[in-house]
């Protein structure tokens, strides 16, 4: 189909274009490339998500590329569940509602950048999608997948709380969503069997990470600086203006539309889709509604503040609610079929548009990477031959994950690296590499060094003292 063609191209031109990130290149070194026993049990840094990290260690065995092992696995099961949810969703919406849905929410910039880069949020938003439409078929009455249902929402729950703990989020409101048609409905049976599959869930995670719990400690696991609770003081002023600008990022570029209506969707969505809609299409936007609302409602109880791919899944379920809602147009024959390839090819070059209006940030990007590049490769040129390798200290964040990257893919390191955080460096370093930002904080070096090398990010110093002698000004 033509829409998914251009859904997997645009993945796939985010895929080649964009360079790694800093979290691509953390999970790599730290885990992927470590092996499935690290990936299992250590979890210093929330770059750890446990199954998408499992998906990319066997690549990493091929000797492909670090980009390449990273991101296939997001573009290809993205691109296989983007194709099984239109075929699910069609059965709640139909197809034509289904195609509209997935051309607007998975041509724009957030979505497909996490549809191609080496992180679980785009896999996240699969199981979402999935899980979603499997609680659909549990609420139809006499459905012949009931079973099949069962355990795709099962798995697909346990899959995404394995991808991002985050998922919990969407999970919550699933299952709520369930429960409550469940109730409706009078089927005690079935609410056993979802308080079975709840508690298997819940058993199952848990096992899974275990040897996380056993060896990093659950403190560690849980010891997330993005869900940290904040003081009241600090969080209700900040709590709306939070909301709206992930709103922004979420649904259009704009803070002052996006933001209000969020916010006036998750209030009075609930009730528009209980009062105006027939029986099948009230359960999808009412369940639709929940993923778009609840989330609001336990991040403040929480009293955390949001992040825009954390909630990947909002903006979908929010299309999902509003096509549902919308009433159905009585029109048959040519009229019918143009007025839908013309809400697809609106849809489709607005999604398109968009990505081109991302392009500046996309080339930011590039320029970065090629500036950090463009620094090592100088401290390769200026290191002194021989066995001794350079000493270099550094004090740019960006600059010191590089660089650890680039010495991990080499054989023979020619360069020692070392951080320090002290205003004055603490070693007889041969070279130092200091951010602006540092030096604008009132970083400094000492007189021997000499600026040899400055860019946009960073300036390079070199020390005119011999190592060994400097060792003696220290």
């Amino acid at each position: 189909m033509l829409l998914l063609a251009l859904i997997f191209a645009a993945r796939l031109y985010y895929l080649v274009a964009y360079p790694l990130s800093t979290d691509e290149i953390a999970s790599f070194d730290y885990f992927v490339h470590q092996g499935p026993r690290v990936i299992l049990s250590y979890y210093p840094i929330p770059n750890n998500h446990l199954l998408y990290n499992l998906l990319a260690w066997p690549l990493n065995l091929t000797k492909l590329s670090p980009l390449l092992v990273m991101r296939l696995p997001t573009l290809v099961l993205g691109c296989l569940n983007s194709a099984l949810t239109l075929g699910l969703l069609s059965r709640v919406a139909g197809l034509r509602r289904a195609l509209v849905i997935t051309a607007l929410t998975a041509l724009t910039p957030l979505s497909v950048y996490y549809g191609a880069v080496g992180r679980g949020y785009g896999l996240q938003l699969g199981m979402v999608q999935v899980g979603f439409c499997a609680v659909l078929e549990l609420l139809r009455p006499a459905s012949r997948y009931r079973q099949l249902a069962w355990a795709t929402l099962v798995l697909s729950s346990i899959g995404g709380l394995l991808l991002v703990p985050s998922y919990a989020y969407p999970l919550a409101a699933l299952l709520l969503g369930l429960a409550i048609g469940i109730l409706r409905q009078r089927d005690w049976p079935a609410f056993g069997t979802l308080a079975l599959a709840g508690a298997g869930i819940v058993l199952i995670t848990l096992l899974l990470y275990s040897p996380v719990g056993a060896i990093s400690g659950w403190k560690q696991l849980l010891a997330n600086r993005y869900v940290a609770s904040r003081a009241s003081t600090q969080f209700w002023p900040g709590f709306r203006p939070r909301l709206y600008e992930v709103a922004a990022e979420l649904f259009v570029p704009s803070v002052r539309l996006a933001g209000p209506l969020w916010l006036g969707t998750a209030l009075l969505g609930g009730a528009i889709s209980w009062r105006l809609l027939p029986g099948t299409r009230r359960q999808g936007a009412l369940l639709a509604w929940l993923l778009l609302a609840l989330p609001i409602g336990l991040l403040a109880a929480q009293r955390v503040f949001p992040l825009a791919r954390v909630l990947l899944y909002v903006p979908w379920a929010g299309c999902v609610w509003l096509l549902l809602s919308l009433p159905r147009v009585k029109s048959t024959g040519p009229t019918r079929q143009w007025a839908m390839r013309l809400a697809l090819v609106g849809t489709a070059g607005l999604g398109l548009f968009r990505i081109y209006l991302n392009e500046p940030r996309l080339r930011g990007a590039q320029r970065e990477t090629q500036l950090v590049q463009q620094a090592y490769t100088r401290l390769q040129q200026v290191a002194p031959a021989g066995k001794r390798a350079s000493l270099i200290g550094l004090q740019a964040p960006i600059h010191e994950l590089f660089f650890a990257h680039y010495q991990l893919l080499e054989p023979h390191p020619p360069l020692r690296l070392v951080s320090y955080r002290t205003a004055q460096p603490n070693a007889p370093f041969d070279f130092i590499v200091l951010s602006h930002a540092a030096a604008a904080s009132g970083n400094r070096v000492p007189s021997r060094y000499v600026a040899s090398y400055s860019d946009a990010l960073v300036t390079i110093y070199t020390n005119s003292v011999p190592r060994r002698a400097s060792a003696l000004l220290h």
